[in-house]
């Protein structure tokens, strides 16, 4: 029987694995959308970036309002059911639920052609782009059964599969959409979204085939029931997430009004360096995270997991964050142009709250392992309000770095409010040792972004920057060896390969 010091070593180390596993297939990811952004950039400009935007940011809005919320609740459904060895339940709800994303699926493509006409107008004041929305609609469909695919590799800890999935899905992207941007221009943007939503289908299709499920009788009005408890669970999170998607929609819109569409596409860019390559750290531990959360319903277990998961990502996260604040000129020259160079102001404040986003982020599944939709349904209405009326507001005052400001803000209000509630209802605490990591980081952080924006980017700050940025990597790497012993790690890795 494992000792309790192996038993915790041996979650860190899950949790390690399934980060390097996934962290992997995002730095593949991240070099081809390197190559993507920096084509997009040079060959439409900022206003293609902010058109893309203009056409995916209402789809997001459908889509999250015809999903029900069903790609999380079937998580929660299928990884319960698969954490108790009950393959008849679990081919049951895996039925069940893929019977429901068609619907879903086909629900959402309605809608967006009954629509069309208003979206155009809505987003771009006119109505030039009605039949790409039109042609767009399938592509609703086609996402929604594809994470539909994905919420079964998920539920059931198919990593392997969803990483090949993904590489397979993104290369493949790239290589289709390129040729559509350099010979179609903006008119090629239409056609190389339903090329990759089509091709995501047909792998994540291919993968989830895979998973080995007891053949099972159940009628389409069982499945209808058995889906609604689903419904149930998720309809909370559907509410949350539309309204939140809804909110960034008319932020955008605003910005598009107020600044024109190249402040869309710098803003967007902006957000999507973060999203996309500091949060796909998170992406991928949550990939793991999130069924092992849900398959524990003890709440001191649930606690211990959510403080470990909470140092894994600050551990992993503060050094990427500083080591881009320090580069931030290089990274925007080099993922789009130096007309993008105005979005670093706006980028210094979103990296400087990413380390504070880890906590909520972690913290805020509790909620969704529980099915405590109604706490997350209010946490996340009190931030969105915030959201709407913090980032108009700043963007009002002081441009993009005023939305980048609002951002900060808005993530220390959502860790006083997702402590609280996970506090008074779970009995949620942050251990000492956790408290110690966060403080650590937060404050070689401030000072590095103190240092580049108050001395101006210059050898010295440069120099101190640095310096500050080697203590936090050596202290981080450190606490990463106590926990995972990366000596026992690596020998083993290289005898496995001898």
């Amino acid at each position: 029987m494992k000792s309790k010091e192996e038993v915790v070593k041996s979650s860190y180390r899950q949790i390690f694995k399934a980060t390097s596993l996934f962290g992997g297939v995002q730095v593949i990811t991240i070099i081809i959308s390197i190559i993507r952004s920096k084509f997009v950039a040079i060959w439409l400009g900022s206003a293609g970036v902010g058109v893309m935007s203009l056409l995916n940011a209402p789809l997001g809005i459908i889509t999250t309002l015809t999903g029900f919320g069903l790609s999380v609740s079937a998580i929660r459904e299928i990884s319960q059911a698969s954490a108790n060895g009950d393959n008849s339940a679990l081919a049951k709800i895996i039925k069940t639920f893929r019977r429901w994303v068609w619907f879903t699926g086909l629900l959402g493509m309605i809608i967006t052609i009954i629509l069309s006409p208003y979206l155009s107008y809505w987003s771009f004041s006119n109505t030039d782009y009605v039949w790409s929305f039109v042609f767009l609609s399938g592509t609703l469909l086609l996402t929604d059964i594809s994470n539909g695919q994905s919420a079964l590799l998920q539920g059931t800890r198919r990593l392997k599969e969803m990483g090949q999935s993904k590489i397979i899905g993104v290369v493949l992207g790239l290589f289709t959409s390129l040729p559509l941007y350099y010979f179609y221009g903006l008119e090629g943007i239409v056609p190389s979204i339903i090329i990759t939503a089509f091709s995501s289908l047909i792998l994540s299709w291919y993968y989830s085939r895979k998973i080995k499920l007891e053949k099972v009788e159940i009628t389409y009005k069982e499945s209808y029931k058995n889906g609604l408890d689903m419904v149930k669970l998720g309809i909370f999170l559907t509410l949350s997430g539309l309204i939140g998607t809804a909110i960034r929609y008319l932020i955008s819109a605003y910005i598009s009004r107020e600044g024109g569409v190249d402040q869309v596409g710098l803003y967007q860019a902006g957000f999507g360096l973060i999203t996309g390559y500091v949060g796909i750290v998170f992406t991928a531990m949550a990939t793991d995270y999130f069924p092992r959360l849900a398959g524990t319903n003890n709440n001191k277990d649930s606690i211990e997991i959510i403080n470990q998961q909470i140092e894994m990502s600050v551990l992993i996260i503060a050094p990427i964050c500083v080591s881009l604040t320090i580069a931030l000129p290089i990274v925007v020259k080099l993922l789009y142009t130096v007309d993008f160079l105005s979005i670093i102001p706006m980028l210094e404040w979103f990296l400087l709250s990413i380390i504070i986003k880890g906590v909520v982020w972690a913290v805020g599944f509790l909620y969704l392992a529980r099915a405590d939709y109604s706490t997350s349904f209010k946490i996340d209405n009190i931030t969105n309000a915030f959201l709407l009326g913090g980032y108009i507001g700043m963007y009002y005052l002081m441009g993009l770095e005023g939305i980048g400001i609002a951002e900060f803000i808005l993530y220390c209000l959502g860790f006083v409010l997702s402590y609280y509630y996970a506090n008074k209802k779970y009995g949620f605490a942050l251990y000492r040792e956790t408290v110690k990591i966060i403080l650590l980081s937060l404050i070689i952080s401030i000072a590095v972004f103190g240092l580049l924006r108050f001395l101006e980017r210059n050898l010295f700050s440069y120099i101190l920057s640095i310096i500050l940025l080697c203590y936090l990597s050596f202290s981080s790497f450190k606490s990463l060896n106590q926990r995972l012993d990366i000596k026992s790690l690596i020998y083993k890795y290289i005898k496995k390969v001898n």
